[in-house]
């Protein structure tokens, strides 16, 4: 209407066959990349995928309809934080709680997992956080299996539609 006329809103033209294949063979590069720089699977193949796309103009993921991806691990991870709440004790006691389980112990004033008793309950994540001098904060976040291997106390886990579980 502003430029007075009314018409479609243009397209992107569907890429030529040419184009595919040479969009393929980019992603497949930049997919390596990406899992050299340590991405798992999907997220090497996300941002294989956003890299053609600035490149070539070409969705590889959407013209083999895979527009979203199953996630290889379905758990979910909480903060000490979240998981205290559940359990009515703050941050700082839940993570005394994971120390007297035997699941962390204190390097240099900063928790870190027991691999041989933790594996598989937490995962170590970066977070868009920075430390003064400009490098990652990592956190360490935990799996709710972990809440039966704490030390037994009044565990009451309230949950999001108003039921507990004791």
């Amino acid at each position: 209407r502003k430029t007075g006329s009314y018409s479609m809103p243009k397209t992107r033209p569907k890429p030529k066959s040419a184009d595919t294949k040479e969009s393929a063979g980019l992603f497949k590069s930049l997919f390596s990349v990406a899992k050299t720089l340590g991405l798992n699977k999907n997220a090497a193949a996300i941002s294989a995928n956003a890299a053609v796309r600035k490149v070539m103009n070409v969705d590889v993921l959407a013209l083999m309809d895979h527009t979203h991806l199953v996630a290889e691990d379905q758990h979910l991870y909480f903060t000490p934080t979240e998981l205290g709440k559940r359990i009515g004790v703050s941050a700082q006691r839940f993570n005394q709680l994971l120390f007297d389980a035997g699941l962390q112990g204190s390097r240099e004033g900063k928790w870190v997992p027991i691999e041989s008793e933790a594996a598989g309950l937490y995962r170590v994540l970066d977070t868009g956080k920075r430390h003064s001098g400009g490098a990652m904060i990592q956190q360490i976040k935990w799996s709710e299996a972990v809440l039966p291997r704490l030390p037994s106390q009044e565990k009451v886990i309230p949950f999001p539609d108003g039921g507990v579980l004791a």
